[in-house]
């Protein structure tokens, strides 16, 4: 993570000690959602929502995603580096 941060983010200022490296999400549902589902449909819910975060805060940006059925609930983690359009690290925007 932070040589993605090195190479993408252009800035005159050094990066704060205090600043967000990495945004994690989490993605699930109700276990009745997923009790419904076939194994091909979970996957498609899944990578829909990843192509979500994708698109939304860029593909590049996406450092892992891992799905997880060590729980009752499938669920996805999802972990990106906040590198805005304007090449600035913001975990804000």
């Amino acid at each position: 993570m932070n040589e993605h941060i090195e190479k993408n983010v252009e800035t005159k200022r050094a990066i704060r000690k205090d600043a967000v490296r990495c945004c994690s999400f989490m993605i699930s549902a109700s276990p009745e959602f997923f009790e419904k589902l076939s194994p091909e449909s979970e996957r498609e819910f899944f990578k829909s929502n990843l192509e979500f975060i994708q698109e939304r805060y860029g593909k590049e940006n996406v450092m892992y995603a891992s799905v997880h059925k060590d729980e009752t609930t499938p669920h996805m983690h999802v972990g990106l580096v906040p590198i805005t359009k304007e090449k600035k690290l913001s975990a804000k925007q």
